[in-house]
């Protein structure tokens, strides 16, 4: 056992890493471990009888390894064989960009062990903001997220924003390498080291105090309801079932209507049926139905659908599609408010999933629109939208952040403005069943209600539907896979 573990010490180390790594996201409550899950990739850095090449498929292996259990609810959706099989090479990527950090710092480690020191927080930095902005964007194992379960250790992310939560977590990680293992190479700068990260350590716990004490807003408050149908987020939707769906909408409204909400809030897609043209909204008959539904229960409504933009020429957006009687038609996921008095407002998604909602670099495919990946949706490539819009009723402002838009705080925290009183996500996360991709991504909305100190409402199709402080406590839970309608008061 000891000639084995001597021999393959460098490959036992690569596949410790990647299970301590995965481990916050299948484990959410041990998220702590992420404090020293690095640390066995950072002795394959700093050994100097391990070769570049070595450590480059060490440490790819252990991040692919590490974003496949991190994502392993990507194996519950119903994708065809083919389907898993295109998803091998996207998982070799996303190792790949994962593992940039950790080369960059093997790369100049030779020349200068302070700069190998310095590079490896910092690039971390660089990719997670790269890997945000960019057309295959996955922000899913974002380190910040391993913390999800201790919102108290994330306070500081209110002062500093949310990217400085995986360098703090890269440096404790280095720390913990530096102090606990045999590193003779390191003894001449050990001492400041020491006391840059007992520094940095400090203002962290002080932030994070402050911020517990940081009153929450109590100027008003408004009563929520969220009405949560759990509808098989797989059923082929035919104008029967579309109209059972909507009359359990209906239904489950009015029980909440005797609470007297202030808003309900309704799930991503839940208008379904027939084509809602962006152009004939405020003479459609689905929405006529929301408005009439809206005046009788004498409180806004807040939902997700799909709206069409319907086009006599071909436009420029690369999305639009052919409807075979020489006009083309673009699909938007949306969100939209309706108000007692007949008010509308809209908000078109911006941040789309991609090859699920949209295609990749989809400009350089020229008449490829249709998405690689479809689940339960035949539709083309959706159309972005292009402006953030803040939603009104008579007394708060709404920010809709719609599904996968609530992994990306900083997406969210440019319009959390002064007008926004309450961030509300609208999602429908039903799609691998009661895995950790429902449970996860409702933790992960404690990180906008941190960061932007505003209280965070996630309304679901089949859960989990949460009323989020802004200190990040859940106020209110629903169970996954139940229908219910969830009440509780938001302060502002």
């Amino acid at each position: 056992m000891q000639l084995f573990i001597s021999k393959y010490k460098l490959e036992l180390l690569s596949l410790l890493a990647a299970i301590l790594l995965a481990l916050p996201w299948v484990l959410p409550s041990v998220g702590w471990v992420i404090f020293v899950a690095f640390v066995p990739l950072i002795s394959i850095v700093f050994d100097k009888t391990v070769s570049f090449r070595k450590t480059a498929i060490l440490i790819l292996c252990s991040c692919c390894i590490w974003f496949a259990l991190a994502t392993s609810w990507l194996y519950a959706l119903r994708f065809s064989t083919l389907d898993f099989v295109l998803l091998v090479p996207f998982l070799l990527l996303y190792g790949a960009i994962l593992s940039l950090p950790f080369l960059f710092a093997k790369y100049f480690f030779k020349s200068s062990i302070h700069l190998a020191i310095l590079l490896l927080p910092l690039s971390w930095w660089v990719v997670e903001w790269a890997n945000s902005n960019w057309d295959l964007a996955n922000t899913w194992v974002n380190l910040h997220y391993a913390l999800c379960d201790y919102p108290y250790l994330l306070g500081f992310i209110h002062y500093t924003g949310f990217r400085w939560a995986s360098p703090f977590i890269l440096c404790i990680n280095l720390a913990v390498y530096l102090f606990c293992f045999k590193t003779e190479i390191f003894d001449s700068f050990k001492d400041k080291f020491k006391w840059g990260i007992m520094g940095i350590t400090m203002v962290f716990i002080c932030l994070n105090v402050l911020f517990q004490l940081k009153n929450i807003p109590s100027i008003h408050q408004a009563k929520i309801a969220v009405v949560q149908p759990n509808f098989d987020p797989y059923q082929e939707i035919d104008s029967l079932v579309a109209a059972q769906r909507y009359q359990k909408l209906v239904g489950m409204s009015q029980q909440a209507a005797s609470q007297k909400p202030d808003l309900i809030c309704w799930h991503e897609t839940a208008l379904r049926g027939p084509q809602i043209e962006v152009d004939h909204i405020d003479t459609d008959t689905a929405i006529a139905s929301i408005k009439k539904l809206s005046q009788q229960l004498k409180a806004p409504i807040l939902l997700g659908t799909f709206l069409f933009k319907i086009y006599d020429y071909r436009p420029s957006n690369y999305t639009a599609v052919a409807t075979g009687d020489g006009r083309y038609y673009d699909v938007t996921n949306a969100a939209m408010l309706v108000q007692p008095n007949g008010g509308i407002a809209t908000y078109y998604k911006m941040k789309l999933v991609p090859f699920i909602e949209r295609l990749p670099f989809i400009k350089y495919l020229a008449g490829t629109s249709r998405s690689i990946f479809a689940l339960g949706e035949q539709f083309p490539s959706y159309e972005i939208g292009k402006k953030r819009t803040i939603l009104k009723t008579d007394s708060m402002g709404i920010l809709p952040v719609i599904c996968n838009e609530s992994v990306y705080p900083s997406h969210v925290k440019q319009f959390a403005m002064k007008s926004t009183d309450v961030i509300i996500i609208i999602s429908n996360d039903g799609w691998a069943g009661n895995s950790q991709l429902a449970n996860l991504h409702a933790a992960y909305a404690k990180i906008l209600a941190i960061e932007n100190h505003k209280y965070v409402v996630r309304a679901t199709n089949n859960g989990v539907s949460m009323i989020i402080t802004p200190k990040g406590e859940i106020q209110n839970k629903t169970q996954f896979g139940k229908d219910t309608t969830m009440i509780g008061t938001i302060k502002y």
